[in-house]
């Protein structure tokens, strides 16, 4: 499946209960979804991906996560053609 992409950038990276990150992004004009990677090393092996459908949603909650590790979170805007 093709698309384009363009970054976008994270706002903030709040906890809001153990083991769960709250990830804020700014929207992206015409975006209609969004790749969120997650992973605890910054060469990002065994990182995983969750998508957001919808360019208007611009926050996820991102749940199971290790306690007291530092996480790398980088997000996409996605577009399809």
């Amino acid at each position: 499946k093709e698309f384009t992409s363009s970054k976008t950038a994270i706002k903030s990276v709040k906890s809001p209960k153990k083991k769960q990150a709250k990830v804020s992004w700014k929207k992206v004009e015409g975006a209609e979804g969004y790749v969120i990677q997650y992973a605890a090393n910054s060469k990002f092996k065994k990182a995983k991906t969750t998508t957001v459908k919808g360019g208007d949603t611009t926050q996820r909650i991102i749940k199971k996560l290790k306690s007291k590790v530092r996480r790398f979170i980088p997000a996409i805007a996605v577009r399809n053609p």
